[in-house]
């Protein structure tokens, strides 16, 4: 429902997507549409390359994606690692304590039926006739806590570091989305397509550094409070993260990286 506490939290961080999505689908993606006609792939080689991104996701938290890397020790110095352990860590200080005052404990958890069918879509990627599952395990109060902090570091820390792709299709020999023989760089028709996608897709969302307190419940009036220090403690982590770009290039930090800095995050994915 719409007062569903889960709802209310989330609503920064789904900000416009349900627009977006629909938009997209019915803009980029049909047969002869601007995506196929921007790419080199036939209809069906495009729904195919999406298809295998759609079955090669794997759900998992960040701590865990970062695990299963097995970076060694060097992945300490890396800013994936560095930075991003630190936002993830503060989104999941805030999930943690606002799951905490609606829900007392695991029982409260599967007892919510609302709850039950949220998890329910997710995992089943919005309906039964999908047969790749998202990946959520056993509905708990802690995985509840880890697949809300998934969702907000994803669609903001994470998209910041993976959307930014301007300065590739900015000049011709940069990112091509065609292959042509003997060439290596996009053709005019190529290279204006893709202006046009990066500039069509860029609009920024709101920033997540702001008061969004009012989207959230009044009571209890702890819930509030806790966006208040979320907002304290990302203004930290991106004290800090600045105090490592200014030292580079050093051993530990070989060039500046704002991938991680909380104060670029949007609140929602904005393409």
């Amino acid at each position: 429902g719409e007062e569903h506490p889960v709802r209310k939290v989330l609503k920064v961080f789904l900000f416009n997507t349900g627009g977006i999505n629909y938009a997209a689908l019915s803009k980029l993606y049909p047969e002869d549409s601007f995506l196929q006609r921007s790419l080199a792939f036939t209809y069906e080689g495009m729904v195919g390359f999406l298809r295998d991104a759609v079955e090669g996701f794997k759900y998992e938290t960040h701590p865990q994606f970062i695990a299963a890397r097995n970076l060694g020790s060097a992945s300490q110095d890396l800013p994936l690692v560095a930075d991003g352990l630190l936002v993830w860590d503060a989104l999941h200080s805030f999930f943690e304590g606002y799951v905490g005052l609606f829900y007392e404990d695991d029982a409260a958890v599967e007892s919510d039926h609302e709850l039950v069918a949220y998890w329910d879509c997710i995992d089943s990627r919005g309906g039964a006739s999908q047969t790749v599952r998202y990946g959520l395990p056993k509905l708990c109060r802690s995985a509840l806590v880890d697949q809300l902090t998934h969702h907000a570091f994803v669609v903001t820390a994470w998209h910041e570091f993976v959307h930014g792709i301007a300065h590739y299709v900015s000049v011709p020999d940069g990112f091509g989305t065609k292959i042509r023989p003997g060439r290596n760089e996009s053709d005019v028709q190529s290279f204006v397509q893709g202006l046009c996608l990066v500039g069509l897709t860029g609009m920024r969302m709101p920033p997540l550094l702001s008061d969004w307190r009012f989207l959230l419940p009044q009571e209890p009036p702890e819930a509030r409070d806790l966006q208040v220090r979320l907002m304290e403690d990302l203004r930290r982590v991106s004290a800090e993260v600045e105090g490592r770009n200014a030292s580079a290039p050093c051993p530990s930090r070989r060039r500046k990286v704002e991938s991680f800095n909380p104060k670029h995050f949007e609140c929602s994915v904005s393409m």
